[in-house]
């Protein structure tokens, strides 16, 4: 099989590949489409599924092997969540700035239907049909504002449009 290098690419496409990553993962700068958000989003929820899935194989198995086996790879998946769920706020962000939004909508989008979930599984107040559909309006709002809305067409305060600029990761866009 030829390398990379053999095939005559160079080796810093390697590199450049693993920086587009870390900037899609890690950074708030620029902006990215609603498929880049979707595809991220998508890819958490199959992760958090997958976790439901070995916690309830794990309660229903009798052997002590493939208990202790399922534990970890619950453990396992629960870093890749929290890693994946870290990612989300600048992947987030980066989907606002199409929007030509701050990233701080997140903490309508994210943070706040978050604490409503947590207060009632922290033993708060009862849960209640005005909570539910306080919840089920910001988590219909985010679906519309992050998954479905266009992004801003051309460049914005942020960045060039991802849509048609050939590489906005790059690093070619402005802060």
């Amino acid at each position: 099989m030829l390398t990379n290098h053999q095939r005559g690419a160079h080796p810093a496409v390697g590199v450049a590949n693993c920086m587009r990553y870390i900037w899609f993962v890690f950074s708030t700068k620029g902006r990215i489409n609603r498929l880049s958000y979707c595809l991220s989003l998508s890819t958490l929820i199959v992760l958090l599924g997958i976790s439901l899935l070995a916690v309830y194989a794990n309660d229903h198995l009798s052997n002590p092997d493939l208990k202790l086996g399922f534990r970890l790879a619950f453990l396992s998946l629960v870093a890749v969540e929290m890693i994946g769920l870290f990612a989300m706020v600048p992947i987030g962000v980066k989907r606002l700035h199409d929007r030509n939004k701050s990233g701080l909508w997140l903490v309508l989008f994210y943070v706040l239907p978050a604490l409503l979930v947590l207060h009632d599984e922290a033993g708060g107040s009862e849960w209640s049909w005005e909570r539910t559909l306080i919840l089920i309006a910001l988590l219909g709002w985010s679906a519309l504002e992050l998954c479905c809305r266009r992004g801003t067409v051309g460049t914005n305060q942020y960045g060039p449009d991802p849509i048609r600029s050939p590489s906005p990761q790059s690093g070619s866009h402005s802060a």
